[in-house]
Protein backbone atom coordinates (compact mmCIF):
# COMPACT_ATOMS: atom_id res chain seq x y z
CA UNK A 1 0.00 0.00 0.00
CA UNK A 2 1.15 3.48 -0.93
CA UNK A 3 0.69 5.85 1.74
CA UNK A 4 -1.86 8.71 0.82
CA UNK A 5 -0.59 11.83 1.02
CA UNK A 6 -2.97 14.91 3.87
CA UNK A 7 -2.11 18.07 3.12
CA UNK A 8 -3.34 19.79 6.68
CA UNK A 9 -4.61 22.61 6.62
CA UNK A 10 -1.60 23.70 8.98
CA UNK A 11 0.73 22.79 6.13
CA UNK A 12 -0.82 25.36 3.79
CA UNK A 13 -0.25 27.90 5.97
CA UNK A 14 -4.00 28.39 7.42
CA UNK A 15 -4.86 27.56 10.91
CA UNK A 16 -8.10 25.48 11.26
CA UNK A 17 -10.31 28.28 12.54
CA UNK A 18 -9.18 30.51 9.73
CA UNK A 19 -9.83 27.96 7.19
CA UNK A 20 -13.86 27.12 8.68
CA UNK A 21 -14.36 31.62 8.26
CA UNK A 22 -13.14 31.28 4.72
CA UNK A 23 -15.59 28.27 4.11
CA UNK A 24 -18.41 29.95 5.75
CA UNK A 25 -18.10 33.12 4.02
CA UNK A 26 -17.77 31.43 0.73
CA UNK A 27 -21.06 29.71 1.19
CA UNK A 28 -22.79 32.71 2.41
CA UNK A 29 -21.75 35.28 -0.65
CA UNK A 30 -23.04 31.95 -2.54
CA UNK A 31 -26.17 31.76 -1.23
CA UNK A 32 -27.00 35.16 -1.38
CA UNK A 33 -25.88 35.97 -5.11
CA UNK A 34 -28.16 32.60 -5.80
CA UNK A 35 -31.15 34.74 -4.17
CA UNK A 36 -30.43 37.36 -6.25
CA UNK A 37 -30.24 35.84 -9.07
CA UNK A 38 -34.04 33.90 -8.31
CA UNK A 39 -35.00 37.48 -7.97
CA UNK A 40 -34.22 38.95 -10.96
CA UNK A 41 -35.66 35.56 -12.61
CA UNK A 42 -39.02 36.03 -10.81
CA UNK A 43 -39.33 39.68 -10.55
CA UNK A 44 -37.36 41.10 -13.84
CA UNK A 45 -37.11 38.51 -16.64
CA UNK A 46 -40.09 36.45 -16.06
CA UNK A 47 -42.43 38.30 -13.81
CA UNK A 48 -45.32 35.40 -14.23
CA UNK A 49 -43.48 32.51 -12.63
CA UNK A 50 -44.15 33.77 -9.04
CA UNK A 51 -47.80 33.67 -10.09
CA UNK A 52 -47.92 30.35 -11.78
CA UNK A 53 -45.61 28.52 -8.83
CA UNK A 54 -47.90 30.03 -5.99
CA UNK A 55 -50.58 28.62 -8.00
CA UNK A 56 -48.79 25.20 -8.09
CA UNK A 57 -47.41 24.72 -4.95
CA UNK A 58 -49.92 26.52 -2.73
CA UNK A 59 -49.25 24.73 0.58
CA UNK A 60 -46.15 25.62 0.40
CA UNK A 61 -46.83 29.44 -0.64
CA UNK A 62 -49.58 29.53 2.46
CA UNK A 63 -46.34 27.73 4.58
CA UNK A 64 -44.25 30.50 4.04
CA UNK A 65 -46.35 33.23 3.28
CA UNK A 66 -47.66 33.11 7.17
CA UNK A 67 -43.79 32.44 8.25
CA UNK A 68 -44.39 28.50 9.42
CA UNK A 69 -46.99 30.07 11.91
CA UNK A 70 -43.56 30.35 14.24
CA UNK A 71 -45.57 33.43 15.85
CA UNK A 72 -48.70 31.74 16.53
CA UNK A 73 -47.19 28.61 17.99
CA UNK A 74 -44.87 30.92 19.86
CA UNK A 75 -48.60 33.29 21.51
CA UNK A 76 -50.05 29.94 21.78
CA UNK A 77 -47.13 28.19 24.02
CA UNK A 78 -45.65 31.19 25.88
CA UNK A 79 -47.18 34.77 25.48
CA UNK A 80 -51.22 33.46 25.99
CA UNK A 81 -49.71 30.80 29.09
CA UNK A 82 -48.20 33.89 30.39
CA UNK A 83 -51.32 35.70 30.27
CA UNK A 84 -53.25 32.98 31.71
CA UNK A 85 -50.64 33.31 34.65
CA UNK A 86 -51.16 37.02 35.34
CA UNK A 87 -55.19 36.38 35.17
CA UNK A 88 -54.41 33.66 37.77
CA UNK A 89 -52.18 36.08 40.24
CA UNK A 90 -54.75 38.83 39.89
CA UNK A 91 -57.61 36.80 41.11
CA UNK A 92 -55.31 35.24 43.57
CA UNK A 93 -54.57 38.76 45.12
CA UNK A 94 -57.75 40.00 44.91
CA UNK A 95 -59.19 37.68 46.65
CA UNK A 96 -56.54 35.94 48.72
CA UNK A 97 -54.27 38.50 49.49
CA UNK A 98 -56.97 41.38 49.68
CA UNK A 99 -59.05 39.14 51.28
CA UNK A 100 -56.90 39.00 54.16
CA UNK A 101 -55.82 42.61 54.42
CA UNK A 102 -59.37 43.59 54.27
CA UNK A 103 -60.37 40.97 56.83
CA UNK A 104 -57.86 41.99 59.34
CA UNK A 105 -58.81 45.47 58.89
CA UNK A 106 -62.14 44.14 59.89
CA UNK A 107 -61.22 42.17 62.78
CA UNK A 108 -58.99 45.33 64.18
CA UNK A 109 -61.86 47.97 63.56
CA UNK A 110 -63.85 44.88 65.54
CA UNK A 111 -61.27 44.84 68.54
CA UNK A 112 -61.32 48.78 68.43
CA UNK A 113 -64.95 48.87 68.82
CA UNK A 114 -64.90 46.22 71.13
CA UNK A 115 -62.13 47.72 72.88
CA UNK A 116 -63.86 51.40 73.33
CA UNK A 117 -66.90 49.35 74.44
CA UNK A 118 -64.84 47.80 77.57
CA UNK A 119 -62.92 51.38 78.37
CA UNK A 120 -66.09 53.51 78.26
CA UNK A 121 -68.58 51.27 80.39
CA UNK A 122 -66.01 49.64 82.73
CA UNK A 123 -62.96 52.01 83.31
CA UNK A 124 -64.56 55.17 82.21
CA UNK A 125 -67.04 54.18 84.26
CA UNK A 126 -64.87 53.14 87.27
CA UNK A 127 -63.24 56.98 87.26
CA UNK A 128 -66.25 58.83 86.38
CA UNK A 129 -67.74 57.14 89.79
CA UNK A 130 -64.87 57.28 91.82
CA UNK A 131 -67.28 57.89 94.91
CA UNK A 132 -68.95 54.24 94.40
CA UNK A 133 -65.22 52.76 94.68
CA UNK A 134 -65.39 55.35 98.15
CA UNK A 135 -68.36 53.16 99.66
CA UNK A 136 -67.50 49.81 98.34
CA UNK A 137 -63.89 50.15 100.07
CA UNK A 138 -66.19 51.11 102.99
CA UNK A 139 -65.37 47.35 104.66
CA UNK A 140 -61.42 47.34 104.33
CA UNK A 141 -61.15 50.36 105.36
CA UNK A 142 -62.58 49.33 108.84
CA UNK A 143 -60.37 46.18 108.70
CA UNK A 144 -57.38 48.54 108.06
CA UNK A 145 -57.11 50.32 111.62
CA UNK A 146 -53.53 50.39 111.92
CA UNK A 147 -53.78 49.08 115.62
CA UNK A 148 -51.38 45.76 115.71
CA UNK A 149 -53.89 44.30 118.35
CA UNK A 150 -56.71 44.15 115.36
CA UNK A 151 -54.25 42.56 113.01
CA UNK A 152 -53.25 40.09 115.60
CA UNK A 153 -56.76 38.96 116.41
CA UNK A 154 -57.89 38.58 112.75
CA UNK A 155 -54.12 36.52 112.10
CA UNK A 156 -55.52 34.20 114.81
CA UNK A 157 -58.86 33.86 113.89
CA UNK A 158 -58.07 33.28 109.88
CA UNK A 159 -55.54 30.45 111.33
CA UNK A 160 -58.62 28.71 113.57
CA UNK A 161 -60.94 28.63 110.42
CA UNK A 162 -58.32 27.08 108.42
CA UNK A 163 -57.35 24.73 111.02
CA UNK A 164 -60.91 24.00 111.75
CA UNK A 165 -61.78 23.19 108.16
CA UNK A 166 -59.01 20.85 107.43
CA UNK A 167 -60.37 18.94 111.05
CA UNK A 168 -63.91 18.95 109.78
CA UNK A 169 -62.57 17.12 106.65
Amino acid sequence: MEPVLEVSALETGLHPAEATEWVVMLVSVGIALLGWMVARTFYLKNPALPERLKTRFRALYITLLNKYWVDEIYDMLFVNRTKDLGNFLARFDLSVIDGGVNGSAWLTRLTASVSGFLDYWFVDFAVRRSDLIYYMSYPMRRIQTGIIQNYAALTIAGILLLVSYFFMK
